[in-house]
């Protein structure tokens, strides 16, 4: 493996694995919903409406049923036996493109619907009336979007998610988490289920999809269930994703002797702080070590 591929996959193990703070030690007393194959039924709306692409394939499965939305004149899904395409773009900042459409769709009467983020808003106000005008659909799709074509090299694109969870947190480190139910289907946690956060100095609950890039939660929505697969209950809808942990280890590693010693004797740094690890399970083998050397010396 190249040095390149080593770093690149260092760097999506710690947006991956790290991410998630998954506290997935759960009752397996409770009784399980078994649905046929295919059978999608709408979980009840709480307020905020979202999708889940269960199979592939096949339509989404909404958390609100058609009937309930019909009623606010919204829909997500229409007669999948039509043959009907429906234009949807994704506006987050403007690069001269967007005209250019608009005078196509225009030109052969063709509507559609833009989601649009704030920084569109404010910086093309004229172009987002145009649409309007024009009889496009204009949704939200967030006011704050990080701009990913800035971000140029890897300690850019870190400051960029842990500014995004400072943010999201409310500031004072509170971090944003998210139950895996409510990621999935892309609606915002109202707080815990059975499984209870444990950061300190506590968390604020969102929705992690207007926290952290969209490639990155694409990701993690298709990583999850697979992971359920393989360890039962990694994917329980009362799972907590914590966002952002993006350094997983310490840039600096206190020296140490073959016994385990730093310069002061009788101190043995070990662990991830002292730069001997990247993780909690390398850190516990690092700590473990260092306690045998302990007892060795004594």
């Amino acid at each position: 493996m190249t040095h390149a591929n080593r770093r690149s996959l260092r760097v999506f193990t710690a947006l991956t694995a790290l991410l998630l703070t998954a506290a997935v030690i759960l009752s397996l007393t409770g009784e399980e919903t078994v649905r046929p194959a295919g059978a999608a039924a709408a979980i009840p709306v709480s307020g905020d409406w979202g999708l889940s692409f269960q199979n592939e394939g096949q339509p989404p499965v909404g958390n609100a049923a058609q009937e309930e939305l019909a009623q606010y004149g919204a829909y997500y899904l229409g007669n999948c036996a039509e043959k009907v395409i429906y234009l949807t773009f994704d506006c987050g900042y403007e690069n001269g493109y967007t005209e250019p459409i608009l005078d196509a769709l225009k030109k052969h009467n063709a509507p559609a619907a833009f989601f649009v983020v704030g920084n569109m808003v404010e910086t093309a106000p004229d172009i987002i009336r145009r649409m309007a005008r024009e009889g496009h659909i204009v949704g939200n799709h967030t006011y704050h979007h990080p701009d990913m074509s800035s971000i140029s090299d890897q300690t850019a694109f870190q400051r960029e998610l842990e500014e995004r969870a400072y943010a999201a947190g409310g500031g004072g480190f509170i971090a944003p988490a998210q139950r895996v139910e409510d990621f999935l289907l892309r609606r915002p946690s109202a707080g815990p289920g059975k499984v209870l956060p444990t950061y300190r100095p506590g968390v604020r609950w969102c929705n992690l999809w207007e926290v952290l890039p969209a490639f990155v939660c694409q990701s993690l929505a298709e990583a999850l269930p697979v992971l359920d697969r393989k360890v039962r209950g990694y994917a329980d809808p009362d799972a907590v994703l914590t966002a952002v942990e993006t350094r997983s280890s310490c840039p600096l590693r206190i020296l140490r002797d073959e016994s385990g010693q730093s310069a002061v004797q009788g101190l043995r740094p070990c662990g991830e702080g002292a730069g001997y690890a990247g993780g909690i399970l390398s850190a516990a083998a690092d700590g473990l070590r260092a306690a045998e050397l302990t007892l060795a010396a004594l």
